[in-house]
């Protein structure tokens, strides 16, 4: 599949960083985009029931944007890559679409 493929070449690439390392633990941000007919109320639902952490970023005249948060990811490709799936899995069934991902170290779900 083209977008783990994607997921797994990113990964390879950050590791030139010095201080990214195989199994940090990072909060992961999955980004969403409405491609044009999304259900936005739908899945911020979904997302809520599902028990995810989220974000919405809809700005006046640019698409809407759900930024779907996990705080027990990994820097590693099979820790990124089902979260970044399921996500993936959500967004599509309410007319959301997939928009990159990225990473903070060290950080953790505030209360």
């Amino acid at each position: 599949e083209k977008q783990i493929a994607e997921t797994a070449a990113t990964v390879a690439a950050l590791l030139e960083n010095d201080d990214i390392y195989l199994g940090k633990p990072i909060r992961l941000d999955v980004q969403t985009i409405d491609a044009g007919s999304g259900n936005k109320p739908g899945f911020v639902k979904a997302v809520s029931a599902a028990d995810l952490r989220f974000e919405v970023y809809d700005g006046e005249g640019e698409a809407c944007e759900v930024e779907i948060i996990f705080y027990d990811a990994e820097f590693a490709v099979e820790s990124i890559w089902p979260r970044e799936k399921r996500a993936t899995e959500l967004a599509l069934k309410f007319g959301f679409e997939p928009d990159g991902w990225g990473f903070a170290s060290g950080a953790t779900q505030s209360a």
